[in-house]
């Protein structure tokens, strides 16, 4: 029997200093996983609107296909998703 193998999209961090943790699908294939995951940078973007995410300045960034995640230099803003390959048990 083949293993299945899924992706977990998940993303944590900290608005105005309150932490959040939320696990956003899982997907059977990787593109559907990284569009979900373009998905809700897309959107943390407009929702801290306050911060320029191309100033490294106000928010210094780091990201691969797999993870984007960044912060503010007073860490009261916090954001990463990240794509996790499992294998279905």
């Amino acid at each position: 029997m083949e293993q299945m193998i899924v992706y977990i999209v998940s993303t944590s961090g900290e608005n105005d200093g309150a932490p959040f943790h939320d696990i956003l699908g899982v997907f059977a294939n990787l593109s559907d996983a990284r569009s979900r995951m373009a998905q809700d940078i897309e959107q943390i973007k407009k929702d801290w609107g306050h911060i320029d995410f191309s100033d490294s300045e106000e928010w210094d960034c780091t990201e691969s296909d797999m993870c984007y995640e960044g912060f503010t230099p007073s860490d009261d803003y916090q954001y990463s998703v990240t794509i996790t390959k499992m294998l279905v048990q």
